[in-house]
């Protein structure tokens, strides 16, 4: 009768860990719409195709994840490692060259900025970290000021509260 007993309770302890296997929340995503409600202590990369209302993507880490001297290139080259973004570009004699940048939801990866030459639509980013802020043609991102960065993506600095924005420039 004991073996009886203690089987028939090894069962109910193991649906009763089934249950709350089964209701435990789901994994958080890591890429989301608009805009964080927070910058703080945080590096942002914000992707927005101008033709939309609102920004389209962003991410965000922690910035005590990234060292000193750490660069744009770095922070999205971690987002791509963790499977969040993906890019496509080559490396040439100024650097990263980026000619496209996506998202993965849900294990599918979704281009969302192409360059496209005979259009004359480029990648461009702006950041909010001063040095490297062009002086103007800024674009407000949730209440951040965002300027065209001087330098390229493989020298932009980033910092706390770093926003690294990527969106198209269009030449005429």
């Amino acid at each position: 009768m004991k073996k009886i007993v203690s089987a028939a309770c090894a069962v109910c302890f193991a649906a009763a860990l089934c249950l709350f296997a089964g209701c435990a929340p789901a994994e958080g995503r890591a890429v989301y719409e608009g805009v964080p409600s927070s910058l703080e202590g945080k590096v942002t990369v914000a992707i927005d195709d101008p033709a939309t209302a609102a920004c389209d993507y962003y991410v965000q880490a922690d910035a005590a994840a990234f060292g000193d001297g750490a660069t744009a290139l770095e922070v999205i080259d971690h987002f791509v490692a963790e499977g969040s973004l993906v890019y496509e570009g080559s490396v040439g004699e100024f650097g990263m060259y980026m000619t496209a940048i996506g998202v993965v939801e849900e294990g599918e990866e979704k281009t969302v900025l192409r360059e496209d030459a005979a259009e004359g639509r480029y990648l461009s980013f702006y950041t909010n970290v001063e040095a490297d802020m062009q002086g103007s043609g800024g674009i407000d991102y949730g209440g951040t000021a965002v300027e065209p960065s001087v330098v390229g993506v493989g020298s932009m600095r980033v910092e706390a509260g770093a926003v690294i924005y990527i969106t198209y420039y269009t030449y005429a």
